[in-house]
């Protein structure tokens, strides 16, 4: 069997296929595993997130079961504030946003009602809040998503928040309660030892064999429904977590995604009180992470620093396909590529990019479980 990429699905994918007594080549075309998770320990003594802050977050026992084999895990109750008329209150709103930014009899109403909206302790969004038919209500409806929402959102996707469609409104939530935690999922934690330590677990089996270095779309090709790897046809399994358009040499048109541009910079210990602050209205950033805070029972002198630029992903810079956009226009475009490669019955497309779609890392476990078992089943029925 072969899978190609190596990130988290990639990883899990090879795993559950080598546990089954398959033997597994990886194709990773970076030098290092990890995708979109990679990390490393740099001279501050902290893990960097090469591309991007990432807190595992789940509330399924099955993902917790799975990560916990492979690495040890800190818990880590993740806190996001949001510098909103030039202070910093948290993000997702609460009550103490609401104090933070308004008169303290504006506060107090709009604390009042929006309990008395959707009860204390309880969750609502801005769309959901932009409806009441209260006029404090849709003032901090409007409130939030002109000073927390919309230009966030611009920058990060390279549009208007109304050309992505309503889905992406109706996730802002705004909370009835002074919680301030970033998510709410029963397991929140930190690898101890960082995600390319926990990858490199995962696939550390005598079935495994990795090959990095490997661009892999220079060697596979689609003829109607076969499958071939250096002209030679591949009748085993092969499972996909590249972009399907790259795969198909943009057949039908390249499959837009935003980029991320990352600057770092090392500082003196500590430049803000939480891992991520987000900027909505700086001119080009959207938020600084500040590493060291993931691991709050270190000492540190120095920190590092990582601002986050999006930008629109060119195929041919050297930047990462990060997030699909998500219109029905590309959905439709992606459609036409699983179409093409649909016919082809033992190839396998999975992950955030095989499936053009955006994945939390439990998710990913999840997928990549369930995509192996399938496959799995598939040949035991052949």
């Amino acid at each position: 069997m072969i899978v190609i990429g190596a990130g988290i699905t990639g990883c899990v994918i090879a795993r559950y296929f080598a546990d089954n007594d398959y033997k597994v080549h990886i194709y990773e075309k970076r030098e290092h595993i990890g995708g979109a998770i990679y990390d490393y320990m740099d001279e501050t003594g902290s893990y960097i997130h090469k591309f991007g802050p990432h807190i595992f977050h789940t509330n399924s026992d099955t993902a917790y079961l799975f990560i916990n084999r492979f690495s040890h895990w800190n818990l880590f109750n993740h806190k996001v504030l949001g510098q909103i008329q030039n202070v910093l209150c948290p993000i997702p709103f609460n009550f103490t946003s609401i104090e933070t930014l308004f008169p303290e009899d504006t506060a107090n109403r709009f604390i009042q009602k929006l309990s008395n909206f959707i009860g204390q302790g309880n969750s609502t969004t801005i769309g959901e809040l932009s409806k009441a038919n209260d006029n404090d209500l849709k003032e901090l409806a409007d409130f939030i998503y002109r000073h927390v929402f919309l230009n966030y959102t611009t920058k990060q996707w390279g549009v208007p928040p109304e050309e992505l469609g309503g889905t992406v409104m109706s996730r802002v939530p705004v909370r009835a309660s002074y919680d301030d935690y970033y998510f709410s999922d029963q397991y929140q934690l930190i690898p101890r030892n960082g995600y390319t330590s926990f990858l490199k677990e995962i696939i550390n089996h005598e079935n495994i064999e990795l090959h990095t270095n490997c661009d892999m779309d220079k060697r596979i090709c689609i003829n109607d429904d076969m499958l071939f790897v250096d002209g030679q046809l591949y009748n085993d399994v092969m499972v996909y977590t590249g972009c399907l358009d790259r795969l198909l040499n943009y057949q039908y048109g390249i499959l837009p995604y935003r980029t991320l541009k990352f600057v770092f910079e090392t500082t003196k210990w500590k430049f803000q009180p939480v891992a991520v602050v987000n900027y909505p209205n700086a001119p080009e950033f959207t938020r600084i992470t500040e590493f060291g805070h993931f691991y709050p029972d270190k000492q540190f002198t120095k920190t590092t620093l990582m601002y986050e630029y999006p930008l629109g992903y060119d195929p041919s810079s050297d930047y990462e396909p990060y997030y699909p956009i998500p219109t029905d226009e590309n959905d439709r475009l992606y459609q036409m590529y699983c179409q093409r490669v649909n016919k082809v019955k033992n190839f396998f497309p999975a992950g955030r990019l095989g499936s053009y779609k955006y994945i939390n890392m439990d998710a990913a476990i999840l997928e990549g479980l369930s995509v192996a078992q399938k496959i799995i089943k598939g040949n035991e029925n052949v």
